[in-house]
């Protein structure tokens, strides 16, 4: 039985809520992009030119003061979604271990074959 026919019957909208495994964190590229994004903002305001006045100068201290400390966020955000994601996938390779080693038997994991009205 397909994997998809055993969520439909059993009323799952994931295999992994099926399954009992936590769910993967969304795509990291946004994030990424973001901090790319700030990276880019600190190194155009480390360029100090040599006829800069004073407030320009602290003006650029400060946004790049802002964009170190909202890049440390960034970062640590991204470090708690890769450790999920790492989790998410050593229960999968658990799971398909199990799966190649004891074959797949849906009622071991309590899950129905057929919808109620055809049992």
């Amino acid at each position: 039985m397909k994997i998809d026919e055993l969520k439909a019957i059993n009323g799952y909208s994931t295999s992994e809520e099926m399954f009992y495994i936590d769910s993967p964190p969304d795509f990291q590229c946004p994030l990424i992009d973001e901090i790319i994004k700030s990276i880019r903002e600190i190194e155009h305001n480390a360029k100090v030119g040599r006829y800069d006045e004073f407030e320009d100068l602290k003006d650029k201290l400060e946004n790049i003061d802002y964009h170190v400390y909202g890049l440390e966020n960034k970062l640590e955000e991204l470090r708690a979604n890769v450790d999920r994601l790492r989790s998410w996938g050593i229960a999968w390779k658990k799971l398909a271990k199990e799966f190649a080693e004891n074959g797949f038997d849906p009622e071991e994991y309590g899950l129905a074959t057929k919808k109620e009205d055809e049992q």
